[in-house]
């Protein structure tokens, strides 16, 4: 007999890995796993570069600020018509709870956006430190309009001290016959 399960499945995943630890990298580059900056600077990190800081998964995370606010995007494989699970790791840049650099304390912030239309905003008020980061898990659903998604995270903070990201995965429910 057929029954019909409905099962969360993982159909994208990616942590930013296999970019070498860099800063202030500009608008027009490819980072790791296909994402391209759109606009402003970002900055790749990694657990190797003895700071002491631990990515949710991985190596390599990401703050959407550079010197700057930046925007990141990437295209995805999805289905049109399909209801997709958005999920991913942010943290608070510790650098922007008494400032870096010149610049006061911020709250960072962060735009998510689909094929262009904001869908949510993280706002970081943990107060973490370089040596434990306090990773929180965003979850956000949306339903495919093409056969290629565009997603988008937007920093709306000034300053050089940002939302941090890690480990962007996008699942859907899909119906198993066992």
């Amino acid at each position: 007999s057929l029954t019909a399960n409905n099962t969360v499945k993982t159909v994208w995943e990616n942590g930013f890995e296999g970019y070498p630890d860099s800063v202030d990298i500009s608008a027009g580059t490819y980072i790791a796993g296909g994402w391209y900056v759109d606009s402003g600077t970002v900055d790749e990190s990694t657990s190797a570069n003895g700071g002491g800081s631990d990515p949710y998964e991985g190596v390599d995370y990401l703050d959407l600020n550079g010197w700057g606010p930046g925007e990141i995007s990437t295209n995805i494989p999805t289905i049109s018509g399909q209801q997709y699970i958005l999920n991913f790791a942010y943290a608070r840049n510790p650098d922007s709870i008494n400032g870096a650099d010149g610049f006061a304390p911020a709250i960072p912030e962060a735009a998510i956006l689909i094929n262009g239309n904001q869908i949510g905003t993280i706002t970081c008020t943990a107060t973490d430190t370089w040596a434990n980061l306090d990773w929180g898990i965003a979850t956000y659903t949306f339903k495919a309009t093409s056969p290629s998604t565009t997603l988008t995270f937007n920093a709306l903070s000034p300053g050089p001290s940002g939302v941090l990201l890690d480990y962007v995965t996008l699942s859907t429910n899909v119906i198993l016959d066992s």
